[in-house]
C-alpha cells in the first residue's frame, strides 16, 4: 500500500486508518492482494474502487 500511497496519499491513509478492516474482509483483502502496482490503469481502478468503498 505504501507504493500506491506515494501516487495516492488519500488510499494511504484510507488503508492506515481502517487497516484491520482491510486484514479481515475477504473483498477488501483480495483487492489489495491481486493489485498490480506495476499497471497503472490496475491501480487507478483500484483507487477509484477503494474510494467509492469508503465514500459510502
Amino acid at each position: 500500500m505504501e507504493k500506491v500511497g506515494k501516487q495516492y496519499p488519500i488510499l494511504l491513509n484510507i488503508y492506515q486508518t481502517n487497516q484491520k478492516l482491510f486484514e479481515t474482509d475477504d473483498y477488501l483483502g483480495k483487492l489489495v492482494l491481486n493489485l498490480n502496482v506495476k499497471n497503472e490503469e490496475a491501480t487507478k481502478e483500484f483507487a477509484s474502487i477503494i474510494q467509492q468503498y469508503f465514500n459510502k
